[in-house]
């Protein structure tokens, strides 16, 4: 999560004239909401709860990145990446937390 949002964070600096002002904001939210997902620890010892937590997360991070393109920050292809890739990992996530 820290990674997106990092990515959305470059993005926007490196086009700071077209970046919206919620998207400064966007970009620290994934950190965030992960150091969240911690304070389930000391009462799921076993850190399932936290994982399907990051695991829901993911998907809404396509709103974002649909957002980035529409604006013209993150190339046309970019959902054909992200798409994938973040569907992909709150589905392994998600498996992991009930395998866990």
């Amino acid at each position: 999560m820290s990674f997106l949002g990092g990515i959305w964070w470059g993005l926007a600096a490196a086009r700071a004239e077209l970046a919206p002002e919620w998207l400064w904001l966007a970009a620290v939210a994934p950190s965030l909401y992960s150091v969240g997902t911690l304070l389930v620890l000391p009462f799921d010892a076993d850190a399932r709860t936290a994982l399907f937590l990051l695991s829901a997360a993911l998907p809404f991070t396509l709103l974002v990145d649909r957002e980035l393109v529409a604006i013209g920050l993150a190339p046309p292809w970019w959902l054909r990446l992200r798409a994938p890739l973040s569907l992909g990992l709150a589905l392994l996530t998600a498996l992991l937390a009930w395998l866990g």
